[in-house]
């Protein structure tokens, strides 16, 4: 019998791996991507979608979305919103407290174009504490109607660098603080009579009365009714601290550096005073030829310094006196020798850089010494006196010829009436 032999087989399902088609994406905008043909997938996706944006100028109050014109955002804005036109009726009344309200040209565009229209209630500010402080603008407008202001005017148009003209509507009244009111505006020539026509110094203001007009460089006058003003007897007690006097008076860098100033005249008698009241009433003052106080008075003073020592009547820097507001012509106003001295010596407006033309000369002195408050009483109750010192030389070439020759009658004048005569 043949035998036959099988052979078995077993058969396994092959796998096969076939590797996908696949493609790199970039994508740079919105929308719906799908493979493109021949590929199966993607190997890779690179997003770089950026949002739709636009610019922005906006002229119109109002509220703004990108949505509304079509874009997803912004990319800049630009705001130039007009300050023309009217007004809510109700924005063109100021309030009685302006303090600091348009200082630092904060409010600019009301002050330009909608303060000549506004008023204050009843008519009267109550405040206008640093209201025009730093506020780089040649005029302050009038508004509406006049205004009279009260109590604080401490520093309300203080720093006003480049102030020229103020408003000529506008009055102070009862006055309880004007420390520096006018400080620090060098290209301001005059401030209105009005300002001062009919106000009182009350006395608490002396705690901030001073340095009204320092560095008021082109001011040419101190304006009629400041000084009347001073009426106001301070409290039974009232004495200042020696130590404290820079808040203590109103005479305190009253003038100083007022370097156009013509004269300071009929100054009246305040305040009970121990130390250095004085300092900088009439230092640096260029151009003065008259400082007098109102005829016999009497004062509680004592170890004042009245300094006419510090460049009083001549001045130190042509070039820097030309840069002011004073309306002074450098080159036809100018005493520099014999000639021009007999030219110009009646003219309101002459100034020198000569010690011996000085404008306060030995007349000035003598004018002034005749005019102090007769301090004796005072001076023999506390033990002291009172100092008025004189820078000699000047004057020499002048009408009125140098302080130094102050004869002995003259300076015993001072003497009576409690003061001591120096010379630098």
């Amino acid at each position: 019998m043949e035998c036959k032999h099988y052979i078995t087989y077993d058969f396994v399902k092959p796998i096969v791996k076939v590797p996908p088609v696949l493609v790199d994406l970039i994508v740079d905008a919105n929308g719906t991507y799908t493979k493109p043909a021949g590929a199966d997938g993607y190997d890779s996706v690179i997003v770089d979608v950026r949002p739709n944006l636009t610019s922005l100028a906006v002229d119109t109050n109002g509220a703004y979305s990108a949505a509304d014109f079509g874009y997803d955002g912004f990319s800049g804005v630009m705001v130039d919103v007009p300050t023309s036109g009217d007004l809510p009726e109700e924005a063109y009344e100021l309030p009685s407290d302006c303090s600091n309200m348009f200082s630092s040209n904060h409010w600019a565009w009301y002050l330009d174009n909608y303060y000549s229209r506004a008023h204050f209630e009843n008519n009267e500010l109550r405040d206008g504490t640093n209201m025009f402080a730093n506020c780089y603008r040649e005029t302050i407008p009038n508004t509406a109607s006049p205004v009279e202001v009260r109590y604080n005017i401490g520093s309300m148009f203080h720093s006003g660098h480049i102030l020229k003209n103020l408003p000529t509507n506008m009055a102070f009244k009862q006055v309880s603080g004007c420390y520096g009111t006018f400080y620090g505006c060098p290209q301001l020539r005059y401030i209105p009579d009005n300002f001062f026509s009919g106000w009182t110094l009350e006395c608490e203001s002396y705690q901030q009365a001073n340095w009204i007009f320092c560095d008021c460089r082109s001011l040419r006058r101190i304006p009629n009714g400041f000084f009347e003003g001073w009426v106001s007897v301070p409290s039974e007690g009232y004495e200042p601290d020696a130590y404290s006097y820079y808040y203590g008076s109103p005479y305190y860098g009253l003038a100083q550096n007022c370097s156009s100033i013509d004269e300071i005249v009929d100054i009246p008698v305040m305040g009970k005073y121990r130390d250095n009241a004085f300092d900088g009433v009439a230092s640096y003052t260029w151009r003065l030829k008259r400082f007098t106080f109102k005829p016999n008075q009497t004062a509680q003073w004592v170890n004042q310094n009245l300094r006419f020592n510090e460049i009083t009547g001549f001045v130190p820097d042509v070039s820097q006196f030309a840069q002011f507001n004073h309306g002074i012509d450098i080159q036809t106003k100018y005493v520099h020798d014999d000639a021009s001295y007999a030219t110009l010596k009646n003219d309101v407006d002459w100034f020198t850089t000569e010690i011996d033309y000085a404008r306060y000369n030995h007349d000035s002195a003598v004018e002034t010494i005749n005019s102090l408050p007769d301090c004796s009483t005072f001076c023999a109750q506390e033990g002291g006196t009172n100092t008025i010192l004189f820078y000699g030389g000047q004057g020499a070439r002048t009408d009125g010829g140098a302080i130094s020759e102050l004869t002995p009658d003259e300076i015993a004048v001072a003497a009576v009436k409690g003061w001591t005569v120096t010379f630098a």
